[in-house]
């Protein structure tokens, strides 16, 4: 309940980049209705290039290796 009450976008994925989980807050800033399935969205389509590289060469690699990553992207509604 704490996730789905702050402010900020709070997402998971899984290892493929599929969206998992998508806080209140985060759908409205993507554009995602808060009763739409996301079990079919890729974080990709709100990944700036510049951030989806980062995805495959730092993010994806730390939750790989730490099982969780901690920090900011860029992204961009739909």
């Amino acid at each position: 309940s704490i996730l789905d009450a702050t402010p900020d976008l709070v997402s998971m994925t899984d290892t493929r980049g599929m969206l998992l989980y998508c806080n209140p807050a985060g759908r409205r800033a993507l554009g995602i209705g808060l009763d739409e399935d996301i079990s079919g969205i890729a974080s990709s389509e709100f990944q700036s290039p510049r951030d989806f590289d980062r995805m495959l060469t730092e993010i994806l690699p730390a939750v790989m290796r730490d099982g969780y990553w901690s920090g900011e992207t860029c992204m961009r509604a739909r």
